[in-house]
């Protein structure tokens, strides 16, 4: 896991919205002053609650729920996980 935080952008296509993630903030924080809730519950990576479907990009995965083979098909914890890349797009569960 990376421990090194850089913005990226974040789309939606969903609710036609694009945002960027700051290094100090989470997709789910800025999501939120989006108008978009993804539900939570621990805000920790711990539970698995916030878990988004990616569709393009690359997940810095920070969590502690999902197994590799979930992250392998897609499926990211948007409490705590990241972009490597400069980019992610989301579907919204």
């Amino acid at each position: 896991m990376s421990e090194s935080n850089h913005a990226f952008q974040v789309d939606i296509p969903d609710y036609d919205v694009s945002f960027e993630v700051a290094p100090d903030q989470t997709i789910v924080q800025v999501a939120r002053e989006h108008g978009i809730e993804i539900l939570t519950a621990c805000e920790d990576g711990q539970c698995g609650t916030c878990v988004v479907k990616v569709l393009e990009g690359e997940a810095d995965h920070r969590d502690r729920a999902l197994k590799p083979e979930k992250h392998a098909e897609g499926w990211m914890c948007a409490c705590v996980s990241r972009a490597k890349g400069s980019h992610l797009t989301l579907e919204i569960w």
